[in-house]
């Protein structure tokens, strides 16, 4: 799951939100302004249909002054 802070905020509350939405099985929604693939990649936008359950997500965050944080949370 990509959750930019432009979209979700920038310190970690609103990444632990979206990473326990991401476990709870709701609808997904295409990506804000990403919907051309990046073949030097190989990245390709999600169209927005349904996706397997996740039953992990990695939340990670950076706050200025060089702290960060991980987090890892498993559904059950």
């Amino acid at each position: 799951m990509l959750a930019p802070r432009g979209v979700v905020g920038t310190y970690g509350g609103a990444f632990l939100a979206a990473a326990v939405l991401a476990l709870a099985d709701g609808p997904w929604a295409a990506p804000l302004g990403f919907r051309e693939p990046d073949p030097a990649l190989g990245v390709v936008p999600h169209d927005g249909s349904a996706l397997p359950p996740s039953r992990r997500a990695l939340v990670t965050t950076h706050a200025s002054g060089g702290a960060s944080a991980w987090l890892v949370l498993e559904r059950w």
